[in-house]
């Protein structure tokens, strides 16, 4: 319930050394925003996370009977596998994240973030490895035992390394389409669409 905010005008500019947000440590937050009975903005949102920066803008329209909340984040060199580590989730791949999209809520389920938000991202993800997995080896395995001819190496690596990899994304309550996915290293590029 955000009808609180048609209470009120306030301007507000916070300054925080280190914040704990969901289990995510950020430091040098800076936040700039202001309310005007209602209508809140939020001029520019910065933290440093996971080795890099990450900002956002946005607006909150509380003055209907469905809020409408527009956010528009911004990611720089963040580093991916800290970000999961810090989330409790499996650091399945890794590299250094850039980022930047558009997410709206559309009902007012907005805490769930599957349910309650529609948006699109643009990402890239530099140095990116697949941990667990290397494409190569396999390929190499299934061509050494079709044509003894060809030799796999001795040792591999246990992932598979893509140099850049670019992705775009449109996210609708809970489905995330990858609308492109480009990729690229010395043995290896990387192309496709899917759906989650």
């Amino acid at each position: 319930d955000l009808s609180f905010l048609k209470t009120f005008n306030a301007q507000l500019d916070l300054e925080v050394n280190n914040l704990v947000y969901h289990g995510v440590p950020a430091s040098s937050v800076v936040m700039k925003g202001s309310n005007q009975q209602g209508k809140a903005v939020i001029d520019s949102l910065q933290a440093v996370i996971a080795g890099g920066s990450v900002k956002a803008t946005g607006t909150v329209d509380a003055t209907s009977a469905v809020p409408q909340i527009t956010v528009k984040p911004t990611m720089q060199n963040v580093a991916l596998g800290d970000l999961l580590k810090t989330l409790n989730y499996p650091q399945t791949l890794t590299g250094t994240v850039t980022a930047q999209g558009t997410f709206n809520s559309i009902n007012s389920n907005f805490n769930d973030f599957e349910k309650g938000w529609q948006g699109y991202a643009h990402i890239n993800i530099n140095q990116a490895r697949l941990h667990g997995l290397n494409i190569q080896q396999l390929i190499q395995q299934a061509a050494s035992r079709s044509n003894s001819d060809v030799k796999g190496m001795e040792h591999y690596e246990r992932y598979t390394e893509v140099k850049n990899l670019v992705v775009d994304t449109v996210f609708n309550q809970g489905q995330l389409k990858v609308t492109r996915m480009n990729g690229a290293s010395e043995l290896l590029t990387v192309a496709g669409t899917g759906v989650l």
